[in-house]
């Protein structure tokens, strides 16, 4: 049924893309079809040679096709929801559904603009986000702690070694008590991105580093993720905490499995009162993907929800509808007297495409 419901949806978009290309050029019904069709295939062609021939990813005429292909992609998702509420509203103004020039060519040439920003942003890298947070009876050895994290680093094909190497440089600068990797931290294999993953390497912090799965690490075999950050020194939670002793004081991380992760791996649902477990604290955080985690833990006692998941919705528009699947979708916020941060993404996934939503690492300060 989710098949037939995802094909149907694609049907749709495509179907509105050939008829966005036949209103820009009402006078050659010949070229409309021919662009449409060539942007259609352009735009996921670079993930299907990626799929069958993995081998091609790093010849000289597949990263021209990447990117082309990527920002193709990245424009068609803006040019249809930056379009789509303007022709729903003349469609009812006007049933014939004529669009004038004007506004056919304005729309597709905003989009342009849109997609190019995006993509300097995307690939400028991510901000370093400090957000103090105010704890209540904290005791003075958890005063000026530095928690920072990194979520959605999405390393694949247009997320290489350069990437990752900056975002290291970034989180090192910041002089980390303890680093937290919140999940999705690659689209793909270990073995397959390992040169890419090597700047990981280099990541320390004075109390270890902590990971927890988000739902890629399970569609590219989430034990070999679990075994891969064992093997360069990060810490998995898998519906587990640790206690960290800090002078005085004791800081408890606990981290969940993400919950589509039951679903591929039987002894990964993600288990809340498991992962608090009963230990006393002085503060305490919880590391879940997904931020709709909050509704599970009200009565667990944590003080901290760190996740990530939603990219903040990415790029225009979508940063606008995200708020509609996601009450806690960026930064900080609060439920009751649980803190809620939010990481907008420290990498993006799908077309390189970050349209006033940055990437960021995020620098938690008690």
């Amino acid at each position: 049924m989710r098949f037939v419901i995802f094909v149907s949806i694609l049907s749709l978009l495509i179907g509105y893309i050939f008829w966005k290309f036949f209103q820009l050029f009402k006078d050659s019904d010949g070229l409309a079809i021919l662009i449409s069709f060539a942007s259609v295939i352009f735009s996921i062609a670079w993930l299907f040679i990626a799929r069958l021939k993995p081998g091609s990813t790093e010849k000289f005429w597949y990263q021209i096709l990447m990117w082309l292909g990527s920002s193709t992609m990245g424009f068609l998702g803006t040019w249809i929801f930056c379009s789509l509420p303007f022709d729903i509203l003349i469609l009812l103004m006007n049933p014939s559904g004529e669009t004038s020039d004007l506004v056919s060519k304005t729309l597709f040439f905003v989009s342009l603009v849109i997609t190019f920003i995006g993509f300097l942003q995307a690939r400028r890298g991510p901000i370093v986000n400090h957000i103090p947070l105010q704890i209540e009876n904290g005791k003075d050895d958890l005063k000026n702690f530095k928690i920072v994290q990194i979520s959605d680093l999405h390393v694949g094909l247009t997320i290489r070694k350069k990437y990752v190497a900056d975002v290291v440089e970034k989180v090192l600068a910041a002089n980390p008590d303890i680093i937290v990797i919140t999940g999705d931290i690659a689209d793909g294999s270990p073995s397959k991105l390992e040169k890419d993953l090597e700047p990981l390497l280099r990541l320390k912090a004075r109390y270890g580093i902590y990971f927890i799965t988000g739902n890629h690490e399970y569609y590219s075999g989430a034990q070999q993720w679990i075994d891969y950050v064992k093997s360069i020194g990060i810490i998995p939670l898998l519906n587990e905490n640790r206690i960290i002793k800090i002078g005085a004081s004791k800081l408890l991380v606990a981290g969940v499995t993400d919950f589509t992760g039951g679903q591929f791996i039987a002894s990964h649902h993600p288990d809340f009162i498991k992962a608090r477990g009963d230990d006393a604290a002085d503060f305490k955080v919880l590391l879940a993907h997904q931020p709709e985690s909050h509704k599970y833990i009200q009565n667990l006692d944590f003080d901290l929800l760190l996740s990530g998941h939603t990219h903040a919705g990415q790029f225009f528009p979508f940063n606008l509808l995200v708020h509609f699947v996601h009450k806690h979708n960026k930064g900080l916020s609060r439920e009751g007297k649980l803190w809620i941060y939010v990481n907008q993404g420290t990498g993006y996934w799908g077309p390189a495409h970050r349209f006033f939503v940055p990437s960021e690492i995020s620098v938690i300060e008690l």
